[in-house]
């Protein structure tokens, strides 16, 4: 938690209700293009990320997903996506 703020409680973010963890990044239809940060593969329990209908993204990490949703996007870069 930074600056008092639970990011549990962000639009798009979804936590283990028992944990807190991160396990769902809903950012789809939300214009986000560029690098997808390497940070999010350090949210080390994040079971699904929806990127769909957004702009150009690069994908530069691997990370381990039991979802991604990434429909109607262009990526640049390799992405690797393993479950």
């Amino acid at each position: 938690m930074e600056n008092g703020t639970d990011c549990c409680s962000w639009h798009g973010v979804t936590c283990d209700t028992i944990s807190g963890h991160v396990v769902d990044l809903n950012l789809g239809c939300e214009s986000v293009e560029g690098e997808v940060p390497i940070q999010i593969s350090h949210l080390s329990k994040l079971e699904s990320l929806h990127l769909s209908m957004n702009g150009e993204l690069v994908w530069k990490e691997t990370t381990y997903l039991e979802e991604a949703c990434t429909k109607c996007n262009k990526f640049k870069g390799v992405a690797s996506i393993r479950k």
